[in-house]
C-alpha cells in the first residue's frame, strides 16, 4: 500500500465521522430566534469544515471549521456595534 492510500482512507473515515456530527450540531443550533440577526458559529464552523475538508482533507476541515466559527464571531461583534450605534443615535 502507497502512503496516499492509507491518507485517502483516513481521510474518508474522518470525513464521514465529522460530517454527521457537524450536521447534528448544526440542527441542534437551529432553535430560539432573537430580534437581531445572528450569524450561527456552529453553521460557520459546518460550512469551514466542509470546504477545508476539500481542499485539505482532515487536517484542513478542521482549520476551515475555526476559521467559520470566528467569521461568524466577528459578523455577531458587528451587528451588536452597529445595533449599539444606531440605539444611541435614536435617543
Amino acid at each position: 500500500m502507497h502512503t496516499s492510500q492509507i491518507s485517502n482512507r483516513t481521510r474518508a473515515a474522518l470525513t464521514g465521522l465529522l460530517l454527521p456530527t457537524l450536521l447534528a450540531v448544526v440542527a441542534a443550533s437551529g432553535g430560539a430566534q432573537t430580534t437581531e440577526p445572528h450569524h450561527s458559529k456552529a453553521k460557520g464552523a459546518a460550512v469551514g469544515a466542509a470546504g477545508g475538508a476539500v481542499v485539505g482533507g482532515p487536517v484542513g476541515a478542521v482549520a476551515g471549521a475555526a476559521i467559520g466559527a470566528e467569521v461568524q464571531h466577528h459578523k455577531n461583534v458587528k451587528a451588536r456595534r452597529r445595533a449599539r450605534r444606531a440605539a444611541h443615535a435614536g435617543q
